[in-house]
């Protein structure tokens, strides 16, 4: 006599996260790295350039759209105006912020700046 076939195992539910392996924090040991931090000092730790730049940007946008405001408005494209004003004051006040932080951490650490 044969013996009993025993019966499938039950199918696993399907994975919640879309059957994606889990992500790692780290390589296993031996395992060999392919994405490695270049080490690269930042261009612009404080940010003063790229705050200027824009602010400059918004300036000269909102001086070009206030030649323009008449035809704009009557388009419906007043409100870019409002629009780069808005983008000039807050410019101004990242510029501002980006000078404090700097001159703060040249006050703590000399060395960096």
């Amino acid at each position: 006599m044969s013996e009993p076939v025993p019966p499938p195992p039950a199918a696993a539910p399907p994975p919640v996260d879309g059957g994606a392996e889990p992500v790692r924090s780290a390589p296993e040991p031996g395992e060999q790295h392919f994405l490695v931090q270049a080490p690269l000092a930042p261009m612009d730790a404080d940010g003063i350039g790229l705050a200027a730049a824009g602010t400059v940007l918004f300036a000269l946008a909102s001086v070009l759209l206030a030649l323009f405001r008449r035809s704009l408005t009557e388009a419906g494209h007043g409100w870019w105006l409002g629009v780069a004003v808005c983008g000039f004051g807050l410019g101004l006040v990242g510029l501002a912020y980006c000078l404090c932080r700097r001159t703060t951490r040249d006050r703590r650490d000399p060395r960096v700046g």
